[in-house]
């Protein structure tokens, strides 16, 4: 079995395997024997040796109970040149050697060929705190790319190179000046695309980014180390099993252990030998072919090279490869690995500034998409704000937990830059009252984002923030609305017809996931029109739609919208055509009755085909007092709009029992009569607060700005048209909307018969 290609990109870093996987023929000097035991085979293993006197080079090629050959590289007197890495960079089957200078920042490949160096020079890094964090092929292209970190800002960065030339250069991310290392490159889930393995010096935990040609695809936290005494040792395949696995020394008391990885899941713990602080892991690599991963060791006071054979992820044996007595003749030694590559856990970061309660963004922190944070948001300091970018599209979680006192979470895209969250800026914010955790979840494109930690009403709390970022091209969750225009609203015109649509999206960015009330994340709705009549028979001039949903229930006996269905009222065709804004307005009204807004405010009565019945669903609302419950997110809501703070039960539409009361409301999307043309119908969070009670995953940062009108004392009506006849001619049709729920037979069959309740 060959090595594994997580091992072939491991030895590319310098850091975690100074190894020369070809023999580099050339004139040879002196030689020493190896010892024979478990290295008892024809298998050739090349170390890079310098001696830190002269600056003289060498390759060691160790077999067996051969005598150890060395061959000469040219020597490099000044000590400012430090070997940054070892990778085949011209493709010739040859590795050469990557150069950098630590007083001045140059850079320099030396290109190998039998003992000579070409050298070909690359564009220097001034920034000393700028170091290569490894090699390896990020974009699948043949040939080896250089990975940057910068020590200092925790700002990333990639060298794409042709061969030996810089074809490109990229920025990637920033960890911010956290603990973050990378420990190693492996292929983690066997994608034959380099993985990234990380570790956090500050809390022990470790990770992993699983890359796609470079980009980012998925970052996941691994298993934390058992005590900051913990670190990791090496990467490789210890029990042969194709999947990369860690090998963990205690710094304190010698241990060794080794993690069996199966992708990303650990699957056993077993314990090595003990060292003593004098021997230093210097290598990873199949020391006897036997295809298991082997460690070498190097003791720092004798110049022994000590090899542990590992088999079935544990030291099977372990022998001495050979001495270098001269101390000045060291392989070489293992280079300090720092952050890198696009999406990285990051947990402790210095404060670059704050962000003022008045939602002006002065500075923020800046974090990669995947990062935790632990901190505190008061009166004084209302809110923190977090700043990440990332190159492609894909699905953003974020969670706030530890509160100590109410606090919020907000994803935000300043998309005009102004410093300023404006009105649609606030892409997900899910709030819960009190302590209780929250969660946001939204599908995002390439760009840059902040997310917010907001005191609620001035709390002081204490919170750990925790995100994540999976790339995707698409979210299977994301909600969508289906819409079928049928042959009766053929008087609509495009632009008519485009406003309905509108109203869709809209929705679309308010309800942003699929939760259990909808069976799938794309919902059917059927539009249809129809010359309504009332009651007297007489042309039904006044209501301008009806709309509702059709119902069925989950094993649990739990309300599921199946579709829903909208009825235009084709009298008011021509006003629709001429007033598109308006005929948006109301159709986003009208869709909310779809989403069960008045329409499941009280139980259904559901019939199985056997004749059998059963009544489902919650009560909301108190017809002898005319209000929807203040225990509520909708109540929460109606008492931040009253500015008390305590949830308070909501005055509702009398009589039917629909919509907010109009006279309480005036002008809210959701009161049961429409404002005339031209006059704005905000949605408050007191309609998403009752589509949230409902189970809807909602985006309050979708409100628009509204205020409760300026009446002294306002008690629920008993009138039924309370806001009196001049607003006759702009109501809902949602009195008849309870003819437009329907409910599934809960048997092989459906059935679209009425199961209306009183």
């Amino acid at each position: 079995m060959s090595l594994d290609r997580s091992l072939s990109a491991e030895a590319m870093i310098l850091g975690s395997d100074s190894i020369l996987e070809r023999i580099l023929s050339s004139r040879s000097s002196r030689s020493i024997y190896a010892r024979a035991s478990s290295f008892n085979t024809t298998v050739t293993t090349n170390l890079l040796a310098r001696n830190v006197t002269t600056g003289a080079n060498q390759i060691w090629s160790i077999a067996s109970s051969s005598p150890v050959v060395r061959n000469d590289l040219p020597t490099e007197a000044d000590a400012n040149w430090q070997v940054a890495g070892i990778a085949d960079f011209n493709r010739d089957g040859q590795q050469d050697l990557l150069w950098r200078n630590f007083r001045t920042g140059a850079m320099r490949i030396w290109q190998l060929e039998n003992g000579t160096a070409q050298t070909i020079a690359l564009d220097p890094v001034i920034d000393l705190n700028s170091r290569v964090a490894g090699l390896a092929d990020f974009n699948n292209d043949g040939s080896v790319d250089i990975l940057w970190q910068n020590t200092e800002s925790g700002e990333t960065s990639l060298w794409l190179l042709n061969n030996t030339a810089i074809a490109q250069k990229t920025g990637i991310a920033s960890t911010g000046p956290g603990g973050w290392r990378i420990q190693g490159i492996t292929d983690l889930n066997l994608d034959r695309s380099p993985d990234l393995i990380w570790y956090d010096l500050n809390t022990g935990q470790t990770a992993v980014w699983t890359l796609n040609n470079g980009v980012f695809a998925q970052g996941l936290y691994l298993d934390p180390a058992p005590s900051l005494d913990w670190k990791i040792a090496g990467i490789g395949d210890f029990n042969g099993d194709r999947f990369s696995d860690l090998v963990w020394r205690n710094e304190t008391t010698g241990e060794t252990q080794f993690w069996l990885y199966n992708g990303i899941q650990r699957v056993q713990t077993t314990a090595g030998r003990s060292l003593s602080s004098d021997w230093q892991s210097l290598s990873r690599t199949d020391l006897n072919g036997d295809g298991t991963t082997d460690l070498l060791w190097r003791n720092s006071s004798t110049g022994e090279l000590l090899g542990w054979f590992v088999r079935n992820g544990s030291v099977a044996d372990a022998t001495t490869v050979f001495t270098e007595p001269n101390l000045d003749w060291q392989p070489t030694s293992t280079l300090e690995r720092s952050a890198s590559l696009l999406i990285t856990p990051t947990t402790s970061t210095s404060r670059t500034g704050t962000l003022t309660s008045g939602g002006t963004i002065a500075t923020a922190e800046n974090q990669a998409p995947i990062f935790s944070r632990s901190d505190r948001v008061d009166a004084g300091n209302t809110s923190d704000f977090y700043r990440f970018t990332i190159g492609q599209s894909g699905i953003f979680t974020a969670s706030l937990t530890g509160l100590t006192g109410d606090s919020d979470i907000r994803l935000i895209q300043d998309v005009n830059s102004n410093g300023v969250i404006d009105s649609g800026e606030i892409l997900a914010w899910q709030w819960e009252r009190g302590t209780a955790a929250e969660s946001i979840r939204r599908f995002i494109n390439p760009g840059t984002y902040l997310v917010e930690v907001l005191s609620y009403r001035n709390q002081a709390a204490n919170y750990t923030v925790s995100s994540n970022f999976t790339a995707a091209a698409s979210d299977d969750q994301q909600f969508r609305i289906a819409l079928t225009f049928a042959d009766s609203l053929a008087g609509l015109n495009s632009a008519a017809r485009d406003a309905i649509n509108q109203a869709a999206r809209f929705w679309e960015g308010v309800i942003l996931n699929r939760t259990g009330i909808t069976r799938s994340n794309t919902l059917d709705i059927a539009l249809t029109g129809e010359n309504l009549v009332a009651q007297d028979g007489t042309a039904d001039t006044g209501t301008l739609a009806l709309s509702g949903p059709t119902l069925t229930l989950d094993s649990a006996n739990n309300l599921v919208i199946t579709r829903g269905a909208s009825t235009l009222n084709t009298r008011k065709i021509a006003e629709f055509n001429a007033n598109p804004i308006y005929l948006r307005d109301i159709m986003i009204h009208e869709l909310a009755h779809v989403f069960g807004f008045g329409t499941i405010w009280e139980p259904l009565e559901f019939a199985y085909s056997d004749g059998t019945r059963v009544r489902a669903g919650q009560t909301w609302i108190d017809r002898t007092s005319a209000t929807y419950r203040a225990n509520s997110y909708a109540g929460a809501a109606y008492g931040d709009l009253l500015g008390t703070g305590t949830a308070t039960a909501v005055p509702i539409e009398p009589q039917v029992f629909f919509h907010w009361d109009e006279r309480r409301f005036d002008i809210e999307l959701m009161t049961p009569f429409a404002e005339s043309p031209g006059v704005a119908m905000p949605m408050s969070s007191l309609t998403l607060g009752a589509l949230r009670d409902l189970g809807w995953s909602v985006n309050f940062g979708a409100i628009q700005p509204y205020a409760l009108p300026n009446l002294a004392s306002v008690t629920a009506s008993t009138s039924p048209n309370p806001g009196g006849a001049a607003l006759l001619s702009y109501k809902c049709g949602c009195r008849g909307c309870l003819a437009a729920v329907r409910t599934e037979i809960l048997s092989p069959r459906l059935s679209d018969q009425i199961q209306a309740t009183a």
